[in-house]
């Protein structure tokens, strides 16, 4: 499924620059219909994901995460949620939120526990719907690049979200956050080889027909040097690309790699722009030609999801001796795990003995997809949430 979707977003970002507004869509879908609870599901996901409004374009979602002084330390966010009777009520705003002024449906992350032993332990999830009183888009942002979808800040006053619109349970937010984010770093991926084959594109054209001293500048060596590792490079992050998609479609998604992916085809597709821009020469730094605005796009791509410095810094962690403390807290996410799945299976009056084979099953589903705490607990998580 995610070959399919990164090879038609791959196409698109060639031309028209709304991959990102697809990727949020796509993410805010798979964590709703992952950590919602069935009557959240009831209430919203028939109309949102059931039936594929989200995907037709018919709604658009956005996802509310980043804020003026919370941006790679998401967790200090300052947006509150006050539990009210069968409503909770949010104060503050959210910023850069891609989709922000058009979105039909945003996933919203709150603080309602401010009294927690560590930031991200007091952070929760919500489905917000346009049109809520109190919920309204401040300013839409004037972004460098990626033009054609709408970036703003959400501003929140007093504004009363159905208890029933919580995704997973209260707090337990950044499980919720954690879970999706590897999924939105893995399909913007796509959006860089994209832009690099459009780069690509635009500057092998020209150098088969710009002439100079008699000849086509493709026909010079150093040029020829430069479109060799424009080729090789994009060659390179479409094979890591669909790797990694081709794994995530078979169970075997990482952290590391997800991270890795963009990391690597963000800083390549900016790099490819300017080889381009270099080989149009002056006509490569006008408007009149395309390579300005692929360069302005996929210097996005290394900020968005998490900047490069976040993304060294996860596969560090990944691949340094911490990955041992990892390991433990995979392991209580597993223990989470065993102990709902067994209290569902007592309240549902069923033979435990009979159904130990169906827990070890799930259980060793969740263990193959977890590589780092915090896979393991969103991972268990949504399961559990399922089961409940």
């Amino acid at each position: 499924m995610l070959i399919k979707y990164q090879t038609t977003s791959e196409l698109l970002s060639q031309a028209v620059l709304m991959f990102t507004t697809g990727t949020s869509m796509k993410t805010v879908a798979t964590e709703a219909s992952s950590a919602g609870f069935a009557r959240c599901r009831r209430r919203l996901l028939a109309l949102f994901i059931d039936n594929l409004t989200l995907c037709s374009g018919e709604f658009v979602g956005a996802l509310a995460m980043s804020e003026p002084g919370a941006g790679s330390d998401v967790v200090s966010m300052k947006l509150k949620a006050v539990k009210d009777g069968d409503h909770y009520v949010l104060n503050g705003n959210k910023f850069w939120i891609t989709n922000g002024p058009d979105a039909d449906v945003v996933v919203v992350y709150a603080k309602t526990d401010l009294r927690a032993d560590r930031p991200q332990h007091g952070i929760s999830a919500f489905l917000v719907e346009k049109g809520l009183p109190g919920f309204s888009v401040a300013q839409k942002l004037d972004k460098l690049g990626m033009r054609g979808s709408n970036t703003a800040e959400l501003v929140f006053e007093d504004c009363k979200v159905p208890a029933f619109n919580l995704l997973g349970a209260e707090n337990k937010g950044v499980y919720v956050l954690m879970s999706g984010l590897d999924l939105e770093r893995l399909v913007l991926a796509a959006g860089p080889v994209g832009l690099m084959q459009a780069a690509v594109d635009a500057a092998f054209q020209y150098a088969h027909t710009r002439k100079q001293f008699g000849q086509n500048i493709g026909e010079f060596q150093l040029i020829q040097g430069k479109m060799a590792d424009m080729y090789t490079t994009l060659s390179a992050c479409r094979s890591y690309l669909y790797s990694v998609a081709r794994g995530c479609d078979h169970g075997r998604a990482n952290s590391k790699d997800c991270a890795g992916v963009i990391l690597y085809c963000a800083e390549r597709a900016t790099r490819v722009a300017l080889d381009a821009i270099q080989i149009l020469g002056g006509n490569g730094y006008i408007n009149d030609y395309p390579t300005g605005r692929i360069l302005r796009d996929a210097k996005l791509y290394e900020i968005g999801a998490g900047t490069s410095e976040v993304r060294r810094m996860l596969i560090g962690c990944w691949l340094g001796p911490s990955k041992e403390r990892y390991r433990y807290e995979s392991e209580k996410a597993m223990a989470l795990f065993d102990k709902l799945f067994v209290t569902k299976r007592k309240l549902d009056n069923g033979d435990l003995r009979s159904r130990d084979h169906t827990r070890g099953a799930e259980r060793a589903k969740v263990a193959s997809h977890c590589d780092t705490r915090y896979e393991a607990t969103g991972a268990a998580f949504a399961l559990c949430s399922e089961l409940s």
